[in-house]
Order: C-alpha cells, then structure tokens, then sequence
C-alpha cells in the first residue's frame, strides 16, 4: 500500500491515534492507574491498514484507541475499567467487526 494511501485512511479515521501518541496516552493512564489505584484495561486486535476504514470502534469518549502500522495491530485503553470485564469487552469488538478483527494474543 503506496504511503498516500495509508494517511488517507488514517484522516477518515479521527478516533485512532498514530503508535507514538498512543503509546504516550497508554503511559500516562498507567501513571494515572498507579496513582490514584485504578485498572485499565488494554485489547489488541490483529487489522490490516486497509481494513481499519471498516472497524466499527463504538467506544466511550474517554477510551483512546491506536494502530502499530509495522506490527498491523489495533490496541484499544479502556480507562477506569475492571479486569474482569477484559473478556466481555474483546468479544464485543469482535462480534460487532466480524472478518474485520482478528483476536491478538502476546507471545
């Protein structure tokens, strides 16, 4: 994919944020979480570029989400949010983005 392809895809894509100010954002919420004693929650979905226009996010104005171009991985912070519910959040995404998403688990 030709590089003008790929920012014409991430302007359309306001809600995802470019890897280093995502990175930067899931810092500052682990700061925020040691301080004041509170989860988060982190899901990783495997997208290809092309594929990110489709991705139905849904998700609250707090909840901050970023794509790793290299690694074709979308991660998505859930602020203030319990472990427990890490489960039920994935397969929500997975269910509303359908052949879109592709669960991503860490080596």
């Amino acid at each position: 994919m030709h590089k003008h392809n790929t920012k014409k895809i991430k302007q359309q894509l306001k809600n995802i944020e470019r890897e280093k100010f995502f990175e930067k954002r899931l810092e500052e919420e682990k700061k925020r979480g040691e301080m004041f004693e509170l989860s988060y929650v982190l899901i990783k979905f495997k997208v290809l570029v092309e594929d990110l226009k489709k991705v139905e996010l849904n998700i609250r104005s707090v909840d901050k989400a970023g794509y790793s171009e290299e690694k074709k991985l979308l991660s998505i912070i859930f602020p203030a949010t319990q472990l427990k519910n890490v489960e039920l959040l994935k397969s929500k995404m997975l269910e509303r983005n359908l052949g879109v998403l592709e669960e991503y688990h860490e080596d």
